[in-house]
């Protein structure tokens, strides 16, 4: 059941990443890293769809949360990369190639390696420490932080692949809260707003959206959309095993399968998001635009 509700979160997430991308490459290049890009992304009909989008898949990944534990929920998060690729390809009226489906194979291989090496996770309900959460927050903090400065003395490209890796550690970080919501939410709801945890994870939740969506203004998809899959379940396992204490198997011969496993995982996600279907863009001009020795300006994107 986790695993088909997992994978129902992660087709909603490919439909609205895909959506939103389409909007957001058309901003002003000004207007990245400034709250005028979400002022203007707002006005937007298709980039409110992709929203929704986003807050279906939100539902769907809290119902597999509340089953299981992230070790094993935020793997399956990942392979909406195997529904953005698709749905690119009908947006564009391209077909797959054989490089599309060798990326979708290492993905489901190693997502299948890592899970059955793992085993199922349990869930920890006790409560976590205030001193838990401020390091844990800290330590994300800290990690977006040097990602977006490092970014701003970079390519157009790289930014957008350090922001989608920004974004996707604060997605991990709210999907650990969100799991800890659900614990207070299980001692009503009155419990769960008397807490800091809602409001927290709203804040969160906005900051990642930013970041996303300013990689996205940056860069065709390819550039970010990997780094974005990528940090969010590794940052998700790497909470849960911390601040959780979700278990799973780390005995030699299982660690080696489990680190395998996300490996394939990890190339399996960047080889289907670099996929010009994914991106909508040819190989040639995003090559030509990223070697370009000026950053590309406001006058090389579409209409905002």
């Amino acid at each position: 059941m986790v695993i088909v509700i997992g994978l129902t979160s992660a087709f909603f997430f490919g439909l609205g990443l895909v959506t939103q991308q389409h909007v957001a490459s058309a901003a002003p290049e000004e207007d990245r890293l400034s709250p005028r890009l979400l002022w203007g992304l707002v006005r937007r009909p298709l980039w409110l769809a992709g929203i929704v989008a986003m807050a279906g898949g939100q539902v769907f990944e809290a119902l597999a949360l509340d089953k299981g534990s992230l070790t094993v929920v935020e793997p399956l998060l990942a392979t909406s990369l195997l529904f953005a690729l698709p749905m690119a390809a009908l947006w564009s009226h391209q077909r797959p190639s054989s490089h599309d489906y060798g990326g979708a194979v290492l993905l489901i291989v190693g997502l299948t390696t890592f899970m059955l090496s793992a085993g199922s996770g349990s869930l920890n309900g006790d409560e976590v420490s205030s001193n838990g959460w401020l390091i844990t927050g800290l330590a994300v903090t800290g990690v977006v932080v040097i990602l977006v400065l490092v970014g701003k003395h970079t390519s157009l490209g790289e930014e957008a692949t350090l922001l989608g890796a920004a974004a996707g550690v604060l997605y991990g970080l709210q999907d650990a809260m969100t799991q800890r919501a659900l614990f207070l939410s299980s001692h009503g709801i009155s419990a769960l707003f008397a807490d800091w945890m809602p409001y927290a994870l709203v804040i969160v939740g906005l900051a990642g959206l930013w970041l996303n969506q300013s990689a996205f203004a940056a860069a065709p998809i390819q550039a970010s959309l990997p780094s974005l899959t990528a940090a969010e379940p590794l940052t998700g396992i790497a909470i849960g095993a911390a601040l959780f204490s979700d278990s799973f198997r780390l005995s030699l011969p299982y660690l080696a399968f489990e680190m395998f496993g996300l490996a394939l995982v990890v190339a399996g996600v960047f080889l289907v998001a670099r996929s010009p279907i994914v991106t909508g863009y040819e190989f040639v001009q995003t090559i030509e635009a990223e070697t370009a020795p000026e950053r590309r300006t406001t006058s090389d994107k579409p209409n905002w």
